[in-house]
């Protein structure tokens, strides 16, 4: 160490331990004190001190400021080592700084320092055994389940390609969606019915298109209950084709006046009386009551009349 006490500048340089083992990391630590106001330049250190002594790591400069003194301290930590046995002297770091009003550099140097390395004792009056061999562990589960996982992955891979191909032969949808349960005619007729009645159509002035609807559902009944296709048929068409039917003649009584009166409205601009409306809909109710059960009459006596 060396100390100024003109300028008061000091430098130093201090390991935590002076002797080590082989291979074993000490920390040498450098430290500047000066005037705040002084320009220091601070050592450059290579990865090697010595041939013998490497560093390992260091840390910043950290910077301590005593106000009171108007002092700096300056501070850097090295981690070195050493791979070789012997005493190593570690030379003096050289600082150089510039004083106030002074046009060149001084040069401020710690004092040396002497590392003991050791080297790990062997006696010789033993055997030489050979190196443990690996110690074998138990699988555990963390070593197991990735593999499992992606074993478990590929095999629900290749059912899902069989499974694919096999449905592709088939010509059948990969996936089965399931079927809505087919209501009979009437029931799709009387529930289409309720929901028109409680539109309340007529009540709002919509006479026309409460006619229309209510004669639509009627249409699509006799369409689904008698394959008669009385959705493109005009009136008088669906009147004769029901004459071929067992339908009795009260049910095509109703049918007639219920879709005559749906015509005059749509067609005519009739105004029906207020009583007209409930009518309708109770000779549409009654018609389908009524012929509910009559699709396999109606099929016995298509059959005979081909006979």
């Amino acid at each position: 160490m060396v100390y100024k006490e003109s300028t008061a500048q000091e430098a130093t340089a201090e390991v935590n331990r002076n002797s080590i083992l082989i291979g074993d990391q000490i920390n040498l630590t450098l430290k500047l004190a000066a005037p705040a106001s002084t320009t220091i330049v601070w050592p450059e250190i290579r990865d090697t001190i010595i041939r013998e002594i490497e560093v390992v790591d260091r840390t910043q400069i950290d910077t301590i400021t005593d106000e009171d003194k108007g002092f700096k301290t300056y501070i850097q930590t090295l981690t070195i080592t050493s791979f070789d046995s012997g005493y190593f002297a570690i030379p003096p770091f050289v600082f150089l700084y510039q004083p106030i009003n002074a046009d060149e550099y001084e040069a401020l140097e710690t004092g040396a320092l002497l590392l003991e390395v050791q080297t790990i004792e062997v006696d010789t009056s033993k055997d030489i055994i050979d190196i443990k061999p690996p110690i074998h562990l138990p699988v555990s589960f963390q070593e197991v389940w990735p593999w499992l996982l992606v074993g478990l992955t590929g095999l629900f891979l290749v059912l899902g390609i069989i499974y694919f191909i096999k449905k592709r032969k088939k010509s059948e949808p990969v996936i089965q969606l399931r079927k809505k349960p087919v209501l009979p005619p009437h029931q799709i007729a009387l529930d289409a019915l309720e929901s028109l009645k409680r539109k309340k159509l007529w009540q709002i002035g919509k006479i026309k298109s409460y006619h229309t609807e209510l004669a639509d559902i009627v249409r699509r009944y006799i369409e689904n209950r008698f394959d008669i296709p009385a959705i493109e048929m005009v009136t008088y068409e669906i009147l004769v084709a029901m004459q071929r039917t067992v339908a009795t003649n009260e049910a095509k009584e109703k049918l007639k006046e219920m879709l005559e009166l749906a015509d005059l409205v749509k067609f005519a601009k009739e105004k029906p009386l207020p009583d007209d409306e409930e009518k309708s809909m109770t000779q549409a109710i009654n018609f389908i009551n009524d012929t509910i059960h009559l699709i396999e009459e109606t099929k016995i006596a298509e059959v005979k009349e081909h006979v």
